[in-house]
């Protein structure tokens, strides 16, 4: 990671509605990757995403100053 910059994470669960959040906060000003489909074959990553949104019910990505977050949640059963 480039110095200066740096990342949190936040889990949150959700007793009452069984809703688990998990949520990755980064002061880099670059786009998600994966965001927009598949990557290239030959790409060596940008898959993080695919895997999310296979597995989670829902995630997004929100802006935050600076930087981002991508967000996701998984409902318990």
């Amino acid at each position: 990671m480039p110095p200066g910059r740096g990342f949190k994470v936040h889990i949150y669960r959700e007793r009452v509605e069984g809703m688990t959040r998990v949520e990755l906060h980064d002061s880099g000003d670059g786009e998600v990757r994966g965001a927009d489909g598949p990557p290239d074959v030959d790409d060596e990553g940008g898959r993080e995403l695919l895997l999310v949104a296979a597995l989670a019910g829902k995630w997004g990505v929100a802006e935050r100053n600076p930087g981002k977050v991508v967000w996701c949640e998984f409902g318990v059963a």
